[in-house]
């Protein structure tokens, strides 16, 4: 299998930006540096955190809601497959489509990440309490935003 210069760069550029928004908690979170010369910078890394973890919420929404997509399309195609045999392109086509949108290996485990860093931001939170970075407490209370999102999917799903 070969890789397109296009995707290794996506993977790449995924992969540093995965690891620094995990860099930038650890530091901000635990707050491993107070050195007044890295103000600047650390106030760098707070803004780090808001961002990409906006992107990856965004991100897990998406995930969430097209996988119940595709299971949808699913159950759809079992049943046009018993009743249609000369569909076999379009039955095809409409399982190419439920595949991809149940979500890739990567993009559940960037997932996992996600939301394997707001418990630690929350851990912070409560270790450091109201000395803690407002990145910090923001991404902690992001938890809300997901459970919330997770039920709307959960109460919106058929037989749910």
């Amino acid at each position: 299998m070969q890789i397109e210069l296009r995707d290794a760069l996506v993977m790449g550029f995924g992969l540093v930006g995965i690891i620094w928004y995990y860099v930038c908690l650890i530091v901000i979170g635990f707050q491993t540096s107070k050195d007044q010369s890295v103000a600047g910078f650390r106030q760098f890394m707070s803004l780090s955190i808001t961002t990409i973890g906006v992107a990856l919420a965004t991100f897990v929404g998406m995930l969430l809601g097209f996988r119940g997509v595709s299971d949808e399309i699913n159950k759809g195609v079992t049943q046009v497959t018993a009743e249609v045999a000369d569909g076999k392109a379009a039955v095809k086509q409409l399982q190419d489509v439920a595949q991809t949108a149940k979500g890739s290996t990567w993009q559940w485990w960037a997932s996992g990440l996600y939301a394997g860093s707001i418990g630690i931001a929350l851990f912070c939170w409560w270790y450091r309490g109201d000395n803690s970075d407002p990145a910090i407490v923001n991404l902690g209370k992001s938890l809300l935003g997901l459970v919330a999102g997770a039920l709307s999917i959960l109460l919106n799903l058929p037989g749910g």
